[in-house]
């Protein structure tokens, strides 16, 4: 990941590239970003809430005492990915693709792996 990360400030958008960026301290209440692309991202003391991200992509991204509460995380795509401290509660994450990618110290409650039937 590289060194010098932008600061993001605002909100985010569907089918978006977001290359090289700093997200700290930020929180994406129900925000629609589906299909969008964090490379080489940062996300730091981050809440998403109520958020539909499904279809995003994180490579070579970072996530630090981030938290995921009841968010669409179906069909994302992580490739090289470390969160660190984060929570995930209440979160849709079936047909998700991880490789690489380590969780440390966080907690995880209701993630739902399997599609809904």
């Amino acid at each position: 990941m590289a060194a010098d990360l932008t600061s993001y400030q605002g909100d985010l958008e569907p089918d978006e590239e977001y290359d090289g960026l700093e997200f700290d301290g930020a929180s994406f209440a129900g925000v629609h970003a589906g299909n969008s692309h964090f490379l080489d991202c940062s996300f730091v003391s981050t809440s998403f809430e109520g958020a539909r991200l499904r279809k995003a992509r994180f490579t070579d991204t970072q996530l630090r005492d981030t938290r995921f509460v009841a968010c669409d995380l179906a069909e994302t795509g992580w490739q090289d990915v470390t969160l660190t401290g984060c929570a995930l509660a209440g979160v849709q994450a079936f047909s998700a693709s991880m490789r690489r990618v380590t969780f440390r110290d966080g907690k995880l409650d209701s993630v739902t792996s399997a599609a809904p039937r």
